[in-house]
């Protein structure tokens, strides 16, 4: 194998995949494509394997160094327009933008002549570029690139190291020629660095608790998916154009009435509520937050329609949202791990203080409690902006179709005439995701009516629009709903497709009620998965990207204190058997009681050892030397005879001439001719040949048999093996003439 050929492809595919890494964090495909045809374009005008046509410099030092600066200028000019001169802001868009940089700058460099000191900058390049896409993204895609590419980067490390000391020994004027036997040591020992690195950083990433040293630099965001979710804390009516739906996963959920399992059930999840809307824009927002720092959420006024008590449990994946989705308003909220949030008393919702990340909580309701007993407004009476115009006269006309006396003392009246109005739209209005624009000054709601058309923001825009202006307080609730069931695993699989919106109306005092008019058969067909081949090929990637999600991005305390139970009770449970309850009996320890005395044997242990590791150490200094000498001996000598009986002529003489190359090096030591751990064999036997002719050729021809041995593709005869021992002895002579010879002049001195 050819190092240097075996290198610059090495490389070559390592920059492709810290390119296809950044394309997948950001995600920009689009510079990607581009950067491969660049790196592309690169192998070609380079020469690819071609030595010579490589370390010839395409584009001069200068030339890159112009470009190089340009670049910089370039990132910084960008930098200064975003951030206005702030070192403030967001550092996931400062690592994006710097990671912009890292992707054009390796791009830059592949222009260069192949000289060492350039291919570690474009190595370093590379792997801060992955870097970067790790802190911009976690989603699998990016995970199953990262697999790929540290074995592909750790065998590229490897063949930089002999290609710079063949350039270091030779300049490029031979190449470094490996054996099959030794590219089969090399696969092993890249096997080991990765397998090692994996099990080192999965033992890490399992013990450490989340979030521990995240502000010791700053406070920086945790890495989000490069995809956000459908659900929005606002609706903005009146943009045109076909909606693409996602069927990307955000979470699951589990609903559970009186202990038992709610099965496929439609249930909505709210998260924001909209109570403000500004016909001028066809904008729903909310009004300003009456927020209570929480520990524990206000009491419930929602109305319960299940009845009885309930509890809903969450995973939520990293969403850029800080709402915590619920059924109903509930009496508690239980975290996986420590999370502080707020509540807002006025729209009962509920938000984390930092989002973005994996949360899971179980939700607990019970009966309502009912705050207010007296109306606010008269049924009949306008809520503003809707005191006039279509909506209120569709409105009034519904109810006197059906008979309904707005005037009436009834207290169910508000409840009867919602119900109404969403029954009404459902039926006489159609589902779609194509939606046109209104014209000028026409508001998205009229627009709507007149239509008769729109997808559930306009649904539930119209509906809470129509009870504000006959007196019924709404609102609307966007969140999600629930339209997919796991029947093995017995919860509901949220997608960002199933965000969706609905009104809530007070119909009763201190009663508000969940009213959905989107018609649900319309709703349900179109986020209805793909059928075919495609789609099951679709729902297999899903189902390996959520379990992906689950496993590794959602990792938690919840999951490092299911697996430390148990740890205990497999590991623990063992060593507190025949360890800890020597000392205890038979009583049992907590998990942190027996990881203290663990801890506690494990440090006597660490201590002992130490003890026995230093009076060890002194014993070797003082019988080094003679051990040194002996192993020599038996390294040169004896230890190839040996091995020849079990292992064959050729690896005993491999033995053999690695034990002579050994020899000399040691022989040299002892003369004053070290060899620097830095400097290769075959140099430093040409540095002692300039003062020591004789000596300098009798090192350089054990090093060239030894490495013709170790590295060339035929093993060594007899007659190499007499000359490596009659150089050996030439080496042992020289060191010994003229140690004597430093011995006498000493003696001559004293």
């Amino acid at each position: 194998m050819d190092v240097f050929r075996a290198y610059r492809l090495a490389s070559f595919c390592t920059v492709l995949g810290g390119t296809t890494m950044y394309g997948f964090a950001e995600p920009s495909l689009e510079s990607a494509a581009v950067a491969f045809l660049v790196a592309l374009a690169a192998w070609v005008v380079t020469g690819g394997g071609d030595g010579e046509r490589a370390r010839r410099a395409i584009v001069p030092r200068w030339g890159v160094n112009v470009v190089v600066i340009i670049a910089t200028a370039l990132m910084a000019l960008a930098w200064v327009n975003e951030t206005g001169f702030t070192l403030t802001g967001d550092i996931e868009n400062t690592v994006s933008r710097f990671s912009r940089y890292l992707l054009w700058l390796q791009l830059i460099k592949l222009f260069e002549a192949c000289r060492p000191r350039d291919q570690a900058h474009l190595i370093a390049l590379s792997t801060m570029l992955v870097v970067g896409a790790c802190l911009t993204s976690v989603t699998l895609a990016v995970g199953m690139v990262l697999v790929v590419y540290l074995p592909v980067l750790v065998w590229t490390v490897v063949l930089f190291q002999m290609y710079a000391a063949g350039e270091r020994v030779h300049g490029g004027s031979r190449a470094v020629v490996l054996r099959s036997g030794a590219r089969g040591g090399l696969r092993r020992v890249v096997f080991g660095i990765c397998a090692t690195t994996l099990l080192i950083g999965a033992g890490v990433f399992a013990a450490m608790p989340r979030g521990f040293g995240e502000k010791m630099l700053g406070a920086s965001p945790v890495p989000q998916t490069d995809y956000e979710t459908g659900f929005s804390d606002s609706v903005q009516l009146g943009s045109a154009g076909l909606i693409s739906e996602s069927r990307r996963i955000v979470g699951n959920v589990q609903v559970r009435h009186d202990g038992t399992v709610i099965g496929a059930r439609r249930h909505l999840l709210r998260g924001a509520v909209l109570d403000e809307y500004d016909k001028a824009s066809g904008r729903w927002k909310r009004s300003a937050p009456q927020r209570n720092a929480a520990s524990e959420p206000t009491p419930s006024i929602m109305g319960n329609i299940y009845g009885g008590a309930m509890q809903m449990e969450v995973k939520l994946r990293p969403i850029p949202t800080r709402y915590l989705f619920t059924i109903l308003t509930p009496n508690e909220i239980r975290f996986g791990e420590p999370t502080r949030y707020t509540s807002n008393s006025r729209s009962q919702t509920y938000e984390r203080l930092a989002g973005g990340t994996a949360v899971e909580y179980t939700v607990s309701f019970d009966e309502p409690v009912r705050g207010e007993t007296q109306w606010d407004t008269r049924l009949g009476n306008a809520i503003e902006p809707f005191g006039e115009g279509i909506i209120r006269e569709e409105a009034l006309g519904i109810a006197r179709d059906l008979g309904i006396d707005l005037e009436s003392d009834d207290p169910g009246v508000r409840h009867q005439m919602a119900s109404a109005l969403a029954n009404h739209l459902g039926r006489t209005c159609s589902y779609t995701l194509d939606m046109q624009t209104p014209d000028i000054g026409q508001d998205p709601i009229e627009m709507f009516l007149e239509d008769r058309k729109g997808h559930c923001e306009y649904f539930a825009s119209a509906l809470a629009a129509m009870c504000m202006s006959i007196g019924i307080e709404a609102r609307v609730v966007t969140g999600f709903s629930t339209e997919e069931y796991d029947e093995g695993k017995q919860r509901h699989i949220i997608r960002e497709n199933h965000a969706h919106a609905w009104v809530e109306a007070r119909v009763y005092p201190g009663v508000w009620r969940s009213f959905d008019p989107s018609p649900n058969d319309a709703v349900a067909a179109a986020r209805a998965p793909e059928s075919g081949f495609m789609g099951v090929v679709r729902r297999m990637r899903e189902m390996i990207e959520y379990a992906w999600i689950e496993s590794v991005v959602s990792y938690g305390e919840s999951s490092r204190s299911n697996q430390q139970e148990a740890l205990h009770s497999g590991v623990l449970g063992w060593l507190e058997k025949h360890v800890v309850q020597q000392e205890f009996g038979s009583r049992r320890l907590s998990g942190e009681n027996l990881l203290l005395v663990l801890a506690q044997r494990a440090a006597v242990g660490v201590i002992a050892g130490l003890i026995a590791g230093a009076v060890s150490a002194a014993v070797l200094i003082l019988i080094r030397e003679p051990v040194r000498r002996g192993w020599g001996w038996f390294g040169w000598v004896l230890r190839p005879r040996v091995a020849g009986v079990f292992v064959g002529r050729r690896r005993a003489s491999l033995l053999r001439h690695e034990g002579a190359y050994r020899r000399v090096l040691d022989l040299l030591e002892r003369g004053g001719f070290a060899k620097p751990d830095w400097c290769p064999a075959l140099a430093h036997a040409s540095s002692i040949e300039h003062e020591h002719d004789s000596l300098g050729r009798a090192v350089r021809g054990v090093v060239e048999l030894y490495y013709a041995e170790r590295f060339g593709d035929e093993g060594g005869s007899e007659n190499d093996t007499a000359r490596a021992d009659a150089w050996v002895k030439e080496v042992s002579a020289f060191i010994r003439a003229r140690r004597k010879t430093k011995k006498g002049k000493h003696d001559r001195v004293g």
